[in-house]
Formats: C-alpha cells, sequence, structure tokens
C-alpha cells in the first residue's frame, strides 16, 4: 500500500473508531427500553456513572446493547478504569448472542492483543460473523484480512468485495482501502475514475488521507 497510508495506518483508524467512546448502534430490543434509553442517553451526555447505572443492571440480566457499551467504557477507560480483559468479557457475551457491534470490537481485540493473546484467525473469524450481518465497521476489516492476509489467505478479490459492501454504507476508511484498490488495480481493473469517487466520498467525510491522496493528484510514493 502507499507507503504513508499503509495498512497498519488504515488499521489503527479503524481501531480508534470502533472502540471510540461514540459508537453507538442499537439493535432493536424487546426489554426494558427504557432503562436502555436512559443509558444511552448518558453516554451521549458523557456521563458514565449514570450510564452504568443503567447499563449495568441490563447486563446482568444479558442485554447484549448494554453488555457492548459497558464493553466500550471499560477499553477506552471512559468513567471506568481502562481495562481490556473488562472490556473482553463484555464484548464476548454480547457476541455470544449474535450482537454484530460487539462481534466487531472481539475482532478488533484478538486483531490487536488486548485482553486476548492476539490472534489473527480468529479476529477474521469475528470480523466475519459481523459482516456478514451487514455491520460496515466488519465488512472493513474484513476487508483489510484479506488484503494483508491477516487470519486468511490473502485474497484482493475478496478484499475488494467486503471492502465495497462497507464503502456502500459509507465506511470512510473503506471507501478510502476501495479506492486505492481501484488505484492499483488489486482485486478488480484499474480505474482512475472509480478511485477519484471513492475518494472524494471519503474526503467529503473528513478522512485526512483521502483528502491528502486527492490533493497531491492521487499519485502512490
Amino acid at each position: 500500500m502507499h507507503k504513508n497510508l499503509d495498512g497498519m495506518t488504515i488499521r489503527k483508524s479503524l481501531t480508534v473508531w470502533l472502540l471510540s467512546w461514540s459508537l453507538c448502534l442499537i439493535a432493536p430490543i424487546t426489554y426494558a427500553k427504557g432503562e436502555l434509553e436512559l443509558g444511552m442517553q448518558a453516554i451521549q451526555n458523557k456521563d458514565p456513572a449514570a450510564a452504568q447505572k443503567y447499563l449495568e443492571p441490563l447486563a446482568k440480566k444479558g442485554n447484549p446493547v448494554a453488555q457492548h457499551q459497558l464493553g466500550m467504557m471499560h477499553a477506552d477507560g471512559k468513567g471506568v478504569p481502562q481495562n481490556p480483559n473488562v472490556a473482553v468479557q463484555y464484548f464476548r457475551a454480547a457476541a455470544e448472542k449474535g450482537y454484530a457491534p460487539a462481534q466487531s470490537s472481539m475482532g478488533i481485540m484478538y486483531a490487536f492483543g488486548q485482553g486476548v493473546k492476539q490472534n489473527d484467525v480468529e479476529a477474521a473469524n469475528w470480523f466475519r460473523k459481523a459482516a456478514e450481518q451487514g455491520f460496515g465497521n466488519a465488512q472493513a476489516s474484513l476487508g483489510l484480512s484479506y488484503e494483508d492476509g491477516l487470519g486468511v489467505k490473502k485474497d484482493p478479490v475478496e478484499a475488494v468485495k467486503w471492502y465495497r459492501k462497507a464503502a456502500q454504507q459509507g465506511v470512510k476508511e473503506a471507501q478510502f482501502s476501495l479506492a486505492l484498490m481501484y488505484l492499483k488495480g488489486l482485486g478488480v481493473e484499474k480505474n482512475e475514475n472509480e478511485a477519484r469517487k471513492w475518494l472524494q466520498k471519503s474526503a467529503d467525510q473528513g478522512f485526512a488521507q483521502a483528502k491528502e491522496l486527492l490533493a497531491n493528484g492521487m499519485k502512490l510514493q
């Protein structure tokens, strides 16, 4: 990849984003909706004490959304001591219930060895579970797994497939990665017009690397 825009750069960007304090994808819940809404509102208001008050009882009852949100709090150290081991416990509990955001977060934890032993195969497996449910972040991560051969056999065609799915959902990192594939003709026929289209979409969302590449005339170094 571009020497200043390598796989690890994208991977780190995905990690920061996926585990960010503001990431909240809420699946339909048929119980304790009021408490869940209050907990999520507390997160938006950056009130971790209130968030814990509402989410911890729900997590103990098996609510995957609450479990995932508490996992992110522990992963990021927002309002609680940063503890990746505790984060993984919450993520795994929600992931095993089939909750896609938590499955994606489990993939990130395995990819970087946070709270678990680093394992690219496990990371790719979790990314796939979430990606197959249509979760854009995981689709982008699975695309990277295939592009770099992380836990799966290197396959640029598969990488393009998953990047495109994520890009079409508006994932700016995937839009950028898909543009690079078009620029280099990896997994897809080289096409500068398509590359420019996806770079612009990514840049329009504020992705700095996309802006940089457009500014230098899409020239890879």
